[in-house]
């Protein structure tokens, strides 16, 4: 193998175990001087965006892709230059999210999460239409099928952020259902697609009131829907399993909040300390008390969304299953 070679290797291996660190010095190695990488600086720089981002440099990382998507702007007409420009143009809104600097904008500027987010979804509902033009039964490719997914929750979080939030929630629910029909080589979809979907639209519909579907989606998500659903309609061996994943859920929230502060707390005593790389946790669905983060949604944010769910979905069975009860038997009244 070459060093460019090993030098890849490097940034998707780094990238896999999220070693941010080793991932971005693999990058900037690999463009330090070298002229090869000409040859895919498109996809070098697209490559270093995200390398940035993940070490929350987003300063950086939009110098890199306002470039790149004027480059691509450019080229928006050929095939293999439309995957990138949406990635280019998602890094964009990043870099804006990360840095704060959204506050006070005016969305008819150029520099908006919305505006970047908007861009992508138009690039790919022209992919898309080629692709009908060319075959009326042609379905996206998975890893467009991926993008579409991504760019729709992150349009709805743009869209929340300017204020639309049944803006927000109609994208939302387009990416939950984008999900659930996504064809992929298991049999579910992929854990890092599924919960930042349906966290987002699970926690827009509790708070604008809509309890039981809130509820529907995240326990779906969670896989604990048909305990719910059969807790609901009466079943007491389900009410009392869905009682015992709400205490779970209240205490592993309890052990992740409990060990987070000690280690914020072993910082401040010890300034000198470097927290070293730790390899993450294998996502299986379940957080434990050394996780940092679950499907891409911070663990904490699970882990307490959890809680509220499970005391609502509760609280919903209880109340159903009473008045269940109270009609067979043809009683009135509490």
């Amino acid at each position: 193998c070459t060093k460019m070679q090993l030098l890849w290797k490097l940034f998707h291996a780094s990238s896999l175990a999220q070693d941010w660190g080793t991932c971005l010095n693999a990058m900037e190695e690999m463009l330090d001087g070298n002229n090869s990488v000409r040859q895919c600086e498109k996809h070098c720089d697209t490559a270093h965006a995200f390398a940035l981002l993940q070490c929350r440099r987003p300063t950086a990382a939009r110098e890199i892709t306002t470039l790149l998507t004027s480059k691509l702007a450019l080229l928006k007409n050929i095939d293999m230059a439309q995957p990138l420009l949406i990635i280019s143009e998602l890094y964009n809104a990043d870099t804006l999210l990360l840095s704060e600097k959204i506050i006070g904008m005016v969305e008819n500027t150029a520099c908006t999460p919305f505006i970047c987010t908007r861009r992508a979804l138009d690039v790919l509902h022209n992919v898309s239409g080629k692709k009908k033009e060319k075959d009326n039964e042609a379905q996206n490719s998975p890893s467009l099928q991926e993008l579409e997914v991504i760019i729709y929750n992150d349009h709805g979080i743009a869209l929340l952020i300017a204020g639309d939030s049944v803006g927000a929630l109609r994208c939302f629910r387009e990416a939950a259902k984008l999900v659930s029909s996504l064809k992929t080589s298991t049999e579910t979809p992929p854990l890092w697609l599924i919960l930042p979907t349906s966290f987002n639209l699970s926690l827009l519909l509790l708070r604008d009131g809509y309890m039981e579907e809130s509820a529907k989606v995240w326990l779906h998500a969670r896989g604990h829907l048909s305990t719910w659903q059969k807790a609901v309609g009466g079943n007491n061996e389900a009410l009392r399993k869905l009682k015992e994943l709400r205490v779970m859920a209240i205490n592993r929230h309890g052990l992740l909040m409990a060990k987070r502060s000690m280690k914020a707390g072993a910082v401040i005593l010890d300034q000198e300390n470097i927290m070293e790389w730790v390899p993450p946790v294998v996502e299986q669905g379940d957080v434990k008390e050394d996780s940092t983060r679950l499907g891409g949604v911070d663990a904490s944010q699970i882990t307490a969304f959890d809680v509220v769910i499970f005391r609502c979905a509760v609280s919903f069975a209880e109340k159903k299953a009473s008045s269940s009860f109270r009609k067979k038997t043809k009683s009135f009244g509490y």
